[in-house]
């Protein structure tokens, strides 16, 4: 198995891009609020009449709808509970999803059961924290970490080839995936299902 550490993560993979983190909840304030400590522009997407939204303006977070987030996004991390997913997807995200772009998970529910099929010229990763949020952001704020896994091909499903003539980056995904968090305890190479069959979401 292949894992991952600090000193394989350079920031500078995911510095230059505008991140979109999609929902505010237990897995997507920690990841929100890690991302913009790191020094990368992080905007949240939110419904306005949601009550995260003042919790992430008050972190310092500039708040979105979620179809301008996803469309300011050159990286779209999906963080919402798996069954309201899909349907925020179709609806909000998947107009917003032009070649090139990233779409990102942090757990290979929908992505590896069909329910959200990206189209095959946008790269697609997976980075999930093996922790609940509150424990993710917490390690991140004492310079330590949680261990995670990461999948950099899950457009392998959708594309069955990783074409660069496509659209596909192979190295961009993989360097995005590698750099998304602190990296410290470890990240291991997976694929989605094994992500899945190792417990639930926290």
């Amino acid at each position: 198995m292949q894992v991952y550490y600090d000193k394989d993560a350079n920031l500078k993979y995911i510095q230059n891009k505008k991140i979109a983190v999609i929902g505010f909840g237990s897995q997507g304030h920690a990841h929100a609020m890690n991302l913009a400590d790191s020094g990368c522009d992080v905007v949240v997407g939110l419904k306005s009449t949601s009550a995260s939204v003042a919790k992430a303006q008050k972190a310092g977070l500039r708040v979105l709808s979620v179809r301008q987030a996803a469309e300011e996004g050159e990286i779209v991390m999906i963080l919402v509970p798996d069954e309201l997913a899909p349907g925020i997807y179709e609806s909000e995200v998947a107009p917003a999803m032009k070649a090139g772009k990233y779409l990102a998970f942090s757990h290979g529910f929908g992505i590896h059961f069909g329910f959200i099929a990206p189209p095959k010229d946008v790269n697609v990763f997976m980075v999930a924290p093996k922790g609940p949020g509150h424990l993710v952001r917490h390690q991140f704020s004492q310079g330590a970490g949680v261990p995670c896994l990461l999948r950099d091909r899950l457009v392998r499903r959708a594309v069955g080839s990783l074409r660069r003539a496509d659209g596909i980056d192979p190295g961009g995904i993989r360097d995005a995936g590698r750099s998304w968090l602190c990296a410290g305890d470890g990240v291991f190479r997976v694929l989605p299902r094994n992500e899945i069959d190792r417990g639930p979401r926290l």
